[in-house]
């Protein structure tokens, strides 16, 4: 396995940590780098990525919730077509529908958040709670439209 020399992480080079309990011109000696301001980092060089055989559907995010084929159905798309494409094969319908409404699936870092007035969830406030969410394929409609051409 190759190695190669970095900066360390931890301390940013110096070899020196300063923290909260450390004031005034005072430091203590990285740990993680024992105070050379370097570390060895062991890597596997990318040669491509590997299939899994196993692997029939992709989902282009997890909204919190335990997937298999049974609940996603057609939701994501098919292994083959996440190969032929894997930046950008999730079209607008492929996402989990039936089960989230469009803030809640796209509530990470996806492009396409949801930042809309109407949505009524919240810290400790469960999405489906909000009251828009038993009609959530009127919300799916909505970011349909907003999120098109």
């Amino acid at each position: 396995m190759p190695t190669i020399r970095i900066e360390c992480q931890d301390c940013h080079g110096t070899g020196l940590h300063v923290g909260f309990a450390e004031r005034d011109g005072l430091a203590v000696v990285c740990q993680e780098c024992r105070g050379t301001g370097s570390r060895d980092l062991n890597y596997t060089p990318f040669t491509g990525r590997r299939p899994r055989e196993e692997i029939t559907r992709v989902i282009g995010m997890n909204p919190g919730v335990i997937l298999n084929p049974e609940i996603v159905g057609d939701a994501g798309v098919s292994y083959e077509e996440f190969n032929a494409d894997p930046t950008g094969p999730f079209r607008p319908g492929a996402e989990l529908r039936e089960y989230t409404c469009p803030r809640w699936f796209h509530r990470a870092a996806s492009p396409h958040r949801v930042q809309w007035e109407e949505c009524k969830d919240g810290i400790g406030v469960p999405f489906e709670q909000c009251p828009h969410f038993p009609d959530k394929a009127a919300c799916w409609e909505r970011f349909d439209r907003e999120n098109t051409g």
